[in-house]
C-alpha cells in the first residue's frame, strides 16, 4: 500500500512538474512574440487618409484612390492577404506612380464573409460592372495579389478573360482550406456559382501520412506553449497527402494573359517558392523572380512592422526581405509600365 501510495504521489509530482514547466514556457513564449501584427486601419479611415472613394457592389468593397494623378490606361485592383486588408500601402504606391487604382477586400467587411471561408468568386462580376460604369472595358486589366490573395488572383484569372495580366506575391498552386476561428469546421476557401471549389485539407479528402502526422503534432505543442507556428511543413504535408489534388489544382495554364510571380526561397508560411516555379512553367508569357533567403514576406523594417514573431511565420532574413523588397518593386513598376503603356 504505501509502494502504491509513493508511485502515486511521484506520478502526482511529475505531472505538476510537466504542468508548471508548461505553463512557464507559454508565459516566456507570450512575452517574446505576444506583440503581433500592427492593427488594420479601417475602410473609412483608408478613405479619409487617401482622400478615396469607396466602391460597393452585391458582395465587392473597396476603395478607388484619387484619379487626378492617373497618367497610364487600364486599371490596376490591389487584393490584400489572409490578414483581411486592402493591400493600401501597395495601392499608394501605385497611384503614385499614376496607375488608377481599386484596393478591394475580399472578407471582413460589412455585406461580406466574416472570415476567410467560401468567398465567392463573383466578386470580379462586381469589378466588371463597376469597370463598365466608368467606360473602361477595354482597357488593361490587372489584378495584383499577395499568399491567399494570390490564390484568390490565380482562381479569378482561370474564369474571368477579360483580365489581363496578373501579379502573384508567394502564391498557391492549390485552392486550401478556409481559415477561420472555429476549427470544428472544415471549408474551402472560395465558392464559385453557389459551390465551395476543392480544396486541400488536413481532414479532407487526405490520407494520414508520417509527415503529415508530425505535421499535426508540431502544430498542437506549438499552440500549447503558445509558439507561433511554421506553416511551410503542415501546408506541404497536406499536399502530399491529399487524395484530390488534382481537382483542387488551379490549373492556370488556361489563362491567356500576362503572370508575374515573386517568391523568396525560405518562405515559412507555405511552399510558395515551389508554387511560383512551377506555375511560371506553365505559359511563356509567365514569369518569376525567387529571391534567396526571403521569406512569406518582403517588407522592409519587418520587426517593425509585423512584430518579433516575423521569423517563425513569415521566415527569410532581414537583409533578404528587404532586398526583395526593393527589387520586386522595380520588376513590378517596370512590368506595369510595359503591360500599361
Amino acid at each position: 500500500m504505501r509502494t502504491f501510495k509513493k508511485v502515486m504521489l511521484r506520478l502526482a509530482i511529475t505531472v505538476l512538474v510537466l504542468f508548471v514547466t508548461i505553463l512557464a514556457v507559454r508565459l516566456i513564449n507570450i512575452n517574446r512574440f505576444g506583440d503581433g501584427l500592427q492593427a488594420q486601419p479601417t475602410r473609412d479611415e483608408l478613405i479619409a487618409q487617401y482622400n478615396a472613394q469607396a466602391v460597393n457592389g452585391d458582395y465587392l468593397r473597396a476603395i478607388h484612390f484619387p484619379t487626378d494623378k492617373v497618367s497610364k490606361p487600364g486599371t490596376v485592383v490591389v487584393f490584400g492577404g489572409s490578414e483581411g486588408s486592402c493591400n493600401p500601402h501597395l495601392a499608394q504606391r501605385l497611384h503614385e506612380q499614376g496607375y488608377d487604382v481599386l484596393a478591394a477586400y475580399f472578407f471582413g467587411q460589412e455585406g461580406q464573409q466574416p472570415e476567410l471561408a467560401e468567398v465567392p468568386l463573383e466578386l470580379f462580376d462586381d469589378i466588371t460592372a463597376w469597370q463598365e460604369s466608368r467606360g473602361k472595358t477595354e482597357e488593361p486589366l490587372t489584378l495584383i495579389g499577395g499568399s491567399k490573395g494570390a490564390e484568390l488572383v490565380a482562381n479569378l484569372a482561370v474564369r474571368y478573360p477579360s483580365i489581363d495580366n496578373i501579379v502573384l506575391y508567394t502564391p498557391a498552386e492549390y485552392s486550401f482550406f478556409a481559415l477561420t476561428k472555429d476549427r470544428s469546421k472544415d471549408q474551402s476557401s472560395w465558392s464559385y456559382q453557389d459551390k465551395p471549389l476543392d480544396y486541400l485539407s488536413f481532414r479532407h479528402n487526405t490520407s494520414f501520412t508520417p509527415a503529415l502526422t508530425k505535421a499535426v503534432i508540431t502544430l498542437m505543442w506549438n499552440g500549447l506553449i503558445a509558439l507561433p507556428p511554421r506553416l511551410r511543413e503542415p501546408y506541404l504535408a497536406v499536399e502530399e497527402a491529399a487524395q484530390n489534388r488534382e481537382k483542387a489544382r488551379i490549373p492556370l495554364e488556361k489563362f491567356q494573359g500576362n503572370a508575374l510571380l515573386f517568391a523568396g526561397t525560405e518562405d515559412a508560411m507555405w511552399q510558395g517558392d515551389i508554387a511560383a516555379k512551377n506555375l511560371a512553367e506553365l505559359s511563356p508569357s509567365f514569369h518569376a523572380e525567387i529571391y534567396e533567403n526571403a521569406g512569406h514576406a518582403f517588407i522592409e523594417d519587418i520587426e517593425k512592422r509585423v512584430g518579433k514573431s516575423w521569423k517563425r511565420l513569415l521566415g527569410g532574413t532581414e537583409e533578404a526581405n528587404a532586398h526583395a523588397a526593393r527589387k520586386s518593386a522595380e520588376t513590378l513598376h517596370e512590368t506595369l509600365a510595359r503591360w500599361h503603356g
